[in-house]
């Protein structure tokens, strides 16, 4: 429940325009933290998924699936093969606003 008011309200931000730099950071990690089954406060930018954080490819797909969702954009495949760390699908979002 808690994770859908979450991205309703993103949702919300999204329509008005007031979608912060901060806001991507923080719903890249939750994605995260969700698909991984890892706590939020051990997932920053600068890890890796594969290494770091012991994703396997599928998994990293149904992080950047959800964010497609959430952010209302489309992240090819050749495009998601190359987001390796945190911050780099943070960095492709961001430039996909």
């Amino acid at each position: 429940m808690k994770t859908k008011l979450v991205m309703i309200i993103f949702a919300l931000l999204l329509l008005t325009g007031t979608l912060a730099a901060v806001d991507i950071e923080y719903m890249v990690i939750k994605q995260t933290s969700i698909v991984l089954n890892i706590d939020q406060s051990r997932i920053t930018p600068s890890q890796n998924y594969y290494s770091d954080l012991g994703a396997s490819w599928a998994e990293v797909r149904q992080i950047m699936d959800n964010l497609e969702t959430i952010f209302d954009i489309e992240i090819p495949d050749e495009d998601a093969m190359m987001i390796t760390t945190v911050g780099s699908a943070i960095s492709y979002i961001s430039k996909k606003m």
